[in-house]
This record gives structure tokens, sequence and C-alpha cells, in this order.
């Protein structure tokens, strides 16, 4: 069965195909620019990110060690430690150094005893030195190395009032306190030690300053969650680029480093994936090409489905036989021509059927003339052969009475004769 195509449904084909096709071509590839582009900007924002919180964690840190390095030499806290009536300038001088370094929360110093000697944002007669004890004194007696700063990562510890530090975490850092600087052998014993505590919470304040909504970062010390940095809420379900990088507390004060894995996460649109959004806008423009191509096709459709009515009119009238095709307005000079060339053939027909119609009588006129003298020469044969047949039979009776007067009774025979020739007389 050969498959029947409506002019409607071929436009509205013909207008989305046009429509559609180059528009979805041209948008996935737009896309895909687009996401390639952003993809690129979005790991370029996350390296930077990271780079940055790197630099300014290991700036923050130095710049601490720093400080405590002037510290360690401060005659102040070296006369402190043995001289009870100078705990007063200890006292400013821990409060100095606090105020004016952000990561620092507390500050204690003790003596070679790890008798507390004065503390600022610190605990009276705090217990939680005990194992820091053990650990500074050892790498204080057996280390070869030159910076004398050591860094520790703290886990539930009490090391100062829980408003500062509720998480109970941080990093602690030991300076020991020497008599002298200028003899080897008078450093290798410390009259005391400076500690400072770094709370997670100071550490956050400080890095916090350069995230944005939706990014965040985790640093990792042994596999555990120390530290966790965000702005703004957190979603989990929405999807992330992430990058990992190595920082570590070192530089030249610090003895041991002490390294962290930092996780940074970065969603630059708060949470709108950048493709999906792309896609959508892409659907939504295809549907709408597509509306404006079925509006179109239909608009299309009335436009030259009026002109090829009115022809259709005019082939049918043709085929009916009715041969007079009213003028229309058939708007397009080629369906113009065409109608032209209709009444063209139509005048022709015409002609010949007037024509013909006339032969046609003529013709009639003709047999009918023709028939009435076939029937007058029909009769006057049938006239003549009649007359032939009584000449014929007379001829036949005079030669039987012919023959029968030479060989019989001529009397008989007259009589005999006479009564066929006038059967009634």
């Amino acid at each position: 069965m050969k498959l029947k195509l409506k002019l409607k449904s071929s436009l509205a084909l013909l207008m989305v195909f046009v429509a559609v096709l180059p528009a979805s071509i041209i948008g996935g590839l737009l896309i895909k620019q687009q996401t390639e582009v952003e993809t690129n900007y979005r790991l370029d924002l996350i390296d930077r990110l990271s780079t940055t919180l790197k630099q300014e964690f290991n700036y923050r840190f130095y710049l601490l060690s720093t400080a405590l390095d002037v510290l360690s030499r401060d005659r102040l806290l070296v006369q402190g430690i043995d001289d009870f009536f100078l705990t007063s300038h200890v006292d400013a001088t821990l409060e100095n150094l606090v105020d004016n370094t952000p990561l620092i929360q507390a500050a204690y110093l003790v003596n070679a005893d790890w008798n507390e000697v004065e503390n600022y944002n610190g605990i009276n007669g705090i217990k939680s030195f005990e194992s820091l004890k053990s650990l500074v004194t050892v790498r204080v007696d057996t280390t070869k190395s030159i910076g004398n700063q050591w860094v520790f990562n703290y886990d539930a510890e009490q090391l100062m009032p829980k408003k500062y530090n509720p998480s109970r975490k941080g990093v602690v850092i030991g300076v020991p306190i020497f008599q002298s600087t200028l003899t080897e052998g008078l450093k290798r014993k410390p009259l005391g030690y400076l500690i400072v505590i770094v709370p997670v919470e100071n550490i956050i304040k400080v890095l916090r300053p350069y995230l944005k909504d939706g990014e965040h970062v985790v640093f990792k010390h042994d596999g555990m969650d120390n530290i966790s940095v965000y702005k703004g809420k957190l979603d989990p379900a929405v999807p992330t680029v992430s990058k990992t990088e190595k920082v570590t507390i070192a530089n030249k004060y610090i003895s041991e480093p002490m390294s962290y894995e930092a996780e940074v996460f970065m969603n630059k649109y708060l949470g709108e994936n950048p493709f999906t959004n792309s896609l959508k806008i892409l659907s939504i423009v295809t549907v709408i090409i597509v509306m404006l191509a079925l509006l179109t096709a239909t608009i299309s459709y009335r436009w030259f489905a009026k002109p090829l009515t009115y022809l259709m009119d005019s082939v049918r009238a043709c085929l009916s036989g009715s041969y007079s095709i009213p003028d229309k307005d058939l708007r397009f000079a080629e369906l113009i021509m065409v109608n032209d060339l209709i009444q063209k053939m139509t005048s022709t027909i015409k002609a010949q059927f007037d024509d013909l119609e006339d032969k046609n009588t003529k013709l009639m006129s003709f047999n009918e003339q023709l028939e009435k003298k076939v029937h007058e020469k029909t009769l006057q044969l049938t006239q003549t052969l009649q007359r032939e047949e009584k000449r014929r039979t007379m001829l036949q009776s005079l030669l039987s009475f012919s023959n029968k007067l030479q060989h019989g009774d001529i009397h008989s025979t007259v009589m005999t004769q006479l009564v066929s020739l006038y059967p009634y007389a």
C-alpha cells in the first residue's frame, strides 16, 4: 500500500526538521564548549583557592613561629621563671602575644619542672600537660635539628576554657626557654617552656574569609578530621569539584614539621550545575522552536491550502463536466499559471465537445436520410424481384405448357394450365 502524505504533516515535519536539527547541533556544541570552559574555569578556581589556603596557612604559622622565636630569647620571660615579682611582666608579654597573633588563643609559661609560672586565657593548675611534657622533654633532649619549636596535634584535650575551644581540638606549639643563646652547652638545658594553644576555631576564623558560599576545606591529620572550614550552609546533595593538597606546618623554626591532608571542595554556582542549567535552557529553547515551527507550519498550510483548494475545486468541476471556472485569489504566481492552464484546457475541451456535438447532429441527420434512401431502394428492389418472380413463373408455365402441348392432349392441357393461371376464374 502506497503511503500518502498530507501537506500539513509534511510542512510540520519539514519546519521541525529545519528548525530543530540545526538548533540542536549548535546548542549541543555550545553546551559542550561551555561545559569544557566552565570545567576548566572551575578547576582553575579550585587550584587558586587551594594555593591561597595553603599559602595563608603556612604564612600564619610562619608569623606565629617568628613571634615565638623572638619571645624564646626575651629576658623578661627568662627572669620571670625565677623571679615571682616579674610575673606581671610575663602576663603582659603573653597577653600581647595572644592579642597580636590571630592563631593563638591561650599561652602558658612553665618552668623546667613543668610547673605553671603564668598563663593568659588558660586554665590555672592545668593537668593536661603531662603527655605534652614527656613529648617535648624527649625531643628537646634528643633533637639535632636547627629549629627549637615543636608542633603537636591535640584532640579531646581541655587546654583552655570551653568558650574559647568548644571542639577540644587544635594545635599545640612548645618552645623551650634557655638561659643563654651564646653557649651551646647552656642552651641544652632549658629553664622552662613557652606553650601556645592554637584551637581549631581560630584556624577556621583565619581561613574563612578566603571562602565563598558553597566552598569548604577539610584538614585531616592521621586519618582524623581535625579542621573543617566552610562558609554558608553546606548541602551534601550538591555536586562539587574537589582537590587534595598537602599542607605542612614547616619553617626554619619548626624542628619536626607536621603535615595535614587538605581536601578543598568548591561549588561556584551555589549548587547549580552549569551543564544542567544549559541543558534546561536548550530544552526550553527547543520546545519554543518546535512550537513556533508547528505554528509556522499551520499558518503556512492555511496560506497554501486555500489556493490549492481552489485549484482542486476547478479540477473537480472539470471532471463533473462544468467548464465555467470562476476567478479566485490564488496568491502565488505559479498557482495562477496552473489555473490559467486549467482554464485554457477547459476552453479547448469545451470547444471540442461543441464541435463534436455539431458533427454528431449532422451525422444523425445523414444517417436518417441514408436509412430512408435504403428503405426506398429496398422497396424498389422487392417490387422488382416480385415482378421478376412472376415473370419467371409465367415463363416456367409457358415452357411447361409448350412441353405438354408437344407430348399430351391439347384440350386437357390447356384447361389445366388456365386453371393454374387463373384459379379463381
